[in-house]
């Protein structure tokens, strides 16, 4: 009798040892995708900010390639000269107000229209309820979302 005692004792341990780590492991998961969405969306909501501010104060897209490189990352020092096709791409690309690209100037596609399927991704730059031009983010844009919103997603 004892002996089945224990084997059902190890047998119910084992299994919620196993939920456990489970739920653990579900829960990282989504709590680290949701923080991960949050960022993305706030870091694009500035980025959205300074084209905007960008524009307004200026009234063009002359020069904003400064706002871009001060929002990448920079390049390792060591790291030799990588040609512009071999490069990764940014995090986000500018078209103005008639969907032509004006950022980053070394692409291959600089001055060229916006394809159809870039389009899909767009974030209108909007001054004096104005469309003056677009950011297209390298991925989808996340959905926008404020702190609360995503803790609402975890819990």
């Amino acid at each position: 009798m004892r002996s089945l005692w224990l084997k059902l004792t190890f047998t119910l341990l084992i299994t919620a040892l196993v939920g456990v780590g489970i739920v653990a492991i579900l829960s990282r998961r989504t709590t680290t995708q949701e923080f991960n969405t949050f960022a993305q969306a706030q870091e694009q909501a500035t980025i959205l900010a300074n084209l905007e501010l960008y524009y307004q104060l200026g009234g063009s897209w002359a020069e904003v390639i400064d706002i871009m490189m001060e929002v990448l990352p920079p390049a390792p020092a060591d790291a030799p000269d990588i040609p512009p096709e071999e490069r990764e791409p940014p995090p986000f690309r500018v078209a103005d107000e008639n969907k032509i690209w004006v950022i980053p100037p070394d692409a291959p596609e600089f001055g060229q229209p916006v394809p159809a399927d870039a389009m899909r991704r767009v974030i209108p730059v909007i001054v004096n309820d104005k469309i003056v031009g677009y950011m297209i983010p390298a991925q989808n844009p996340p959905q926008p979302t404020t702190q609360e919103d995503s803790l609402e997603r975890i819990n």
